[in-house]
């Protein structure tokens, strides 16, 4: 297999056994919250929207893996997006919700910085604006 597809495949892998051990860890420790049904369909709705962000640089980095890579900013990619994914499971628990958004942003900050100091990530952009 090239080295794309194991990058991706470890991406896959990561984020969704992460999601699966928050969301064990969620059921485990964490009280079912007794609010409101219209503040926890908000809230929930809002838990969306964060995801719907995460999906956009879930797509940008699973772009990115598709090209040449060094392992270790692969990882830092994949760490990111794990971090945000798993706050995003934390999140829907509606348990210390300050703590979810806490890593939810971390881990977009993250993959922000990685991508930041990937010099291949800003040639793919610049060679499609010159097209």
């Amino acid at each position: 297999a090239s080295a794309a597809a194991i990058h991706r495949l470890k991406l896959v892998v990561a984020v969704v056994a992460t999601i699966a051990a928050v969301l064990g860890l969620v059921a485990a420790v964490a009280p079912r919250p007794a609010q409101d049904p219209d503040l926890l369909r908000l809230l929930h709705g809002m838990v969306l929207i964060k995801g719907t962000i995460a999906l956009a640089a879930g797509a940008l980095v699973w772009w990115r893996l598709g090209r040449p890579i060094e392992a270790a900013q692969a990882t830092r990619y994949t760490a990111g997006l794990c971090l945000t994914a798993g706050a995003l499971a934390w999140l829907w628990g509606l348990h210390l919700v300050w703590l979810g958004s806490l890593l939810f942003y971390t881990g977009l900050f993250g993959m922000y910085f990685a991508g930041r100091f990937d010099r291949l990530l800003g040639l793919g952009f610049s060679a499609r604006q010159g097209r």
